[in-house]
């Protein structure tokens, strides 16, 4: 069973909706009205954001003792979002704007690619190489790194892959 998306649990509701309007059902009102409020429950779970987090100690800690005290925490190491509704676990995961999903240990390609990413002599344009010559050793470090970084992204299995 493929996993419901935020789209297409739009495209249900919407789907539902025209039959409706057209008087074309062939199901009973009763499931037609269960198969709207079910659409209408996973966009609205779906589209919630959350209203805050808890870290993974306090969460614990809440799950062995029915009374305790809830330390505050300025910097939390795995903050778990906390939501008004009941969260799907078969939600596609929400990747912010600017962050990719990458596996936790490189691929033999990413690791390929971010190795030959360093700008080199013979390989790279005469404009690239000359800014890069001219960079202190420190710039050109990080020049490496980031070009390292961007050419492992780019040569990450993209989700829809997996």
């Amino acid at each position: 069973m493929k996993k419901l998306t935020l789209e297409k649990a739009q495209e249900l509701l919407e789907f539902l909706k025209g039959k409706a309007a057209s008087g074309d059902i062939t199901i009973s009102q009763e499931n037609y009205l269960q198969a709207m409020e079910l659409a209408v429950m996973a966009l609205s779970a779906m589209q919630a954001k959350p209203i805050g987090y808890i870290s993974e100690r306090n969460l614990n800690a809440l799950g062995k003792q029915f009374s305790v005290c809830v330390k505050h925490e300025p910097v939390m190491v795995r903050p778990i979002p906390l939501y008004t509704t009941p969260q799907s676990a078969h939600m596609e995961p929400v990747i912010p704007e600017g962050y990719a999903l990458v596996p936790i240990e490189p691929t033999e390609d990413m690791v390929i690619n971010g190795f030959e990413s360093k700008p080199d002599q013979f390989f790279s344009s005469d404009e690239e190489w000359e800014a890069y010559e001219e960079m202190s050793g420190c710039a050109q470090a990080a020049h490496r790194a980031k070009l390292c970084w961007a050419a492992m992204i780019a040569a990450a299995p993209k989700p829809e892959a997996l």
